[in-house]
């Protein structure tokens, strides 16, 4: 029976490749854990033994808190440790989790919020007969009678909103397991400390919340099983991945990482790509020359028609019509009166129509008589009646006999 957790389906969502090597192939990442990943962690066990001291009713003080966790942060270092973000330094990782388990003590002190249930519990959760759900809570503790507290620590360096909060699934997880394992709780509250902000989220879920996320898991769980491919999903965390070396949307870069400015102007991938970017941009240019050209050679038809007195003028296979009809002009972006005429044809229905005010659908339909007169007659006032000529060519049917 597959066991699915929290972080194993975002990690899918956010880039079905890392979750390949990571949990199909089970690679072993060829890098250390990120600076923000190992203060997150260290964090979590002070204040994992913390509240285990609180419960056998052994408050620590905050200068042993303090000591356990600079014990904590130097037992568990490694010299792999990655610091993505520049101007920053391990120390200065260290001193902000420092400050915010000063901020914890200050604001939670004596810890008698509570009876602690557990701490790191871990739970099980059937969705249905074939998929499980499966984590570890940061603390549960018991306010009074049917009421617990799903506490989960957070060392992130961004706030969200308390509508975020609401929204956000692994605390829904969290609240599914919660239920789970006390059933017959009648509220469970989601309690996220933001610790570097000294910021308490707390949020509930509704039966119908619960049971919506429930079948968003379910459905999430099935896509995954029933995925043939595993295409890299770049965004911004792309810096703090593991993988990186051997993403086929990140391995050139880091293959350029290591060479000299000369070998990477030399590299072929580098030249390739250096070739393709100057045979476009001389593309762009001889098609605005060319454009360029053929305005010029329509004006001169177009005198030309007009001086003989024409409308059709011949050539040896193609023959070219000139249509002298004005035609309506609208306001562009940029100019003052375009969000007032927004405003026009959204009060008269037709946004969807004329494709987010595309000019050309707009035209069209005042000049074919799509829609209603009052309506016409309203986005007529936006319009200006400017001369237009076009010149349309297409194959002679009969061309002279010859000579």
């Amino acid at each position: 029976m597959p066991v699915y957790s929290y972080s194993k389906l975002s990690t899918y969502a956010s880039c079905p490749l890392k979750y390949r090597f990571r949990y199909v192939e089970r690679r072993k990442p060829d890098v250390g854990p990120t600076i923000e990943a190992y203060l997150g962690q260290r964090v979590h066990e002070t204040l994992e033994w913390l509240h285990d001291l609180v419960r056998h009713h052994k408050p620590p003080s905050l200068e042993d808190i303090l000591a356990q966790y600079e014990q904590r942060w130097a037992a568990a270092w490694r010299d792999d440790v990655r610091i993505v973000k520049q101007g920053v330094d391990a120390a200065s990782y260290r001193a902000i989790g420092e400050e915010a388990l000063r901020k914890y003590d200050r604001r939670h002190r004596p810890f008698d919020q509570g009876i602690v249930l557990g701490l790191e519990k871990r739970f099980r959760l059937r969705l249905d007969a074939e998929h499980t759900l499966s984590g570890i809570i940061d603390r549960l503790t018991l306010i009074s009678d049917g009421v617990l507290e799903v506490h989960d620590y957070k060392t992130s360096g961004t706030l969200p909103s308390l509508e975020d909060a609401s929204a956000d699934r692994q605390a829904g997880v969290y609240d599914l397991a919660a239920h789970h394992l006390f059933p017959d709780a009648h509220v469970v509250r989601l309690v996220w400390h933001y610790l570097r902000f000294d910021q308490r989220l707390v949020t509930e879920r509704t039966p119908l919340e619960r049971e919506a996320l429930a079948a968003e898991l379910l459905g999430d769980m099935r896509r995954i099983e029933e995925a043939t491919d595993y295409p890299p999903h770049e965004s911004a965390l792309c810096h703090w991945c593991e993988f990186c070396s051997v993403c086929p949307a990140k391995v050139h870069r880091h293959k350029l990482d290591t060479l000299d400015a000369g070998q990477r102007q030399a590299e072929p991938g580098v030249v390739l790509v250096d070739r393709l970017v100057r045979l476009r941009a001389a593309l762009r240019a001889q098609r605005r020359d060319l454009e360029t050209e053929i305005e010029e050679a329509e004006g001169q038809l177009a005198a030309y028609a007009a001086q003989e007195g024409l409308t059709t003028v011949l050539g040896s296979e193609f023959e070219a019509t000139i249509d002298r009809q004005p035609r309506l002009s609208f306001p562009a972006k940029g100019d003052p009166q375009r969000e007032a005429l927004e405003k026009a044809v959204r009060k008269e229905g037709l946004w969807e129509r004329v494709a987010d005010l595309g000019v050309v659908q707009l035209r069209a339909l005042l000049e074919d008589g799509g829609i209603a007169e009052d309506a016409a007659a309203h986005l007529r006032d936006f319009a200006t009646v400017e001369p237009h000529i076009s010149v349309r060519l297409r194959r002679r049917t009969s061309r002279p006999a010859p000579e």
